[in-house]
């Protein structure tokens, strides 16, 4: 199991505004941890990326940057 999320932590998206982010790896645990509410996991993955949700906008906006990124 290690070495599965070694695997996916050397895999890194460049973002169009040059910041690299383990989406695979947030993505990974955003899907594993069913427990978690919509806005916890939505956070969880801006944390990844270093970003602030403060908004439902900015949350539709971040799971839609996700999507194209998986797409």
């Amino acid at each position: 199991m290690d070495n599965f999320f070694g695997k996916i932590f050397s895999k890194k998206l460049l973002l169009h505004y040059n910041k690299y982010i383990n989406i695979k790896y947030a993505y990974y645990i955003y899907h594993q941890n069913k427990s978690m509410k919509r806005m916890e996991k939505l956070n969880f993955l801006a944390y990844s990326q270093n970003l602030e949700i403060k908004n439902k906008k900015e949350a539709i906006s971040l799971q839609q940057r996700i999507d194209k990124l998986l797409n």
